[in-house]
């Protein structure tokens, strides 16, 4: 793997556009792994740049940045992605949306976690645990207590539905979401953290 990194890296990209490609999908497995990956990062950025219309390359190049906590460039790649993406842009408007929670751009968060929810998020439960609750805390946040309940509540019985064997109140044990129904039942406007 390493060798294949190496090479995509060092290739002249305008006459080996297809090994590129090759490259970075064989070199992803491998980069993928190591942390902080910036090899991966590099690798992501270039044939993004080299293939636009690649929605695969934005969505990967967008999780390692959102991983690096490079926000506001996992943004623009995920914006990149949901406009690529014609199957399912669902998850990318929901890595939209948390990359904009955590620049504090709560409006554009919102809309981008609420289209998420209407397109489709996927099936991973801790994925969809964490646009439910962002997307709750948000709704709470803007004065929609109602709705924030409603995303809550969907986050909480996901939660139930995936642990099944567990104790029914073992929902309890997840403070952040328990944090966000106190504050969208008292109807204040703060987040969490606040």
């Amino acid at each position: 793997m390493h060798i294949r990194c190496r090479l995509v890296v060092t290739s002249n990209w305008g006459e080996t556009q297809p090994r590129v490609f090759r490259g970075v999908e064989g070199a992803r497995a491998g980069c993928f792994r190591r942390r902080p990956n910036f090899r991966a990062l590099r690798l992501y950025d270039r044939a993004t740049k080299l293939q636009p219309g690649w929605s695969e390359g934005w969505w990967h190049l967008g999780t390692l940045l959102f991983d690096a906590q490079r926000f506001a460039e996992a943004r623009d790649a995920f914006a990149h992605f949901v406009s690529a993406e014609k199957k399912q842009p669902g998850p990318g408007f929901a890595m939209l949306g948390l990359s904009e929670f955590q620049l504090a751009d709560y409006a554009k968060a919102l809309a981008a976690l609420e289209t998420s929810l209407k397109l489709g998020v996927g099936t991973d439960p801790a994925f969809v645990r964490e646009v439910l609750l962002h997307d709750g805390i948000l709704n709470a946040h803007m004065g929609n207590p109602e709705l924030a309940l409603k995303r809550l509540t969907l986050a909480a019985n996901q939660i139930a539905a995936a642990n099944r064997d567990t104790p029914k109140d073992a929902v309890f044990a997840d403070l952040e979401l328990l944090d966000a129904f106190g504050i969208a039942a008292l109807r204040l406007p703060n987040l969490p953290s606040s």
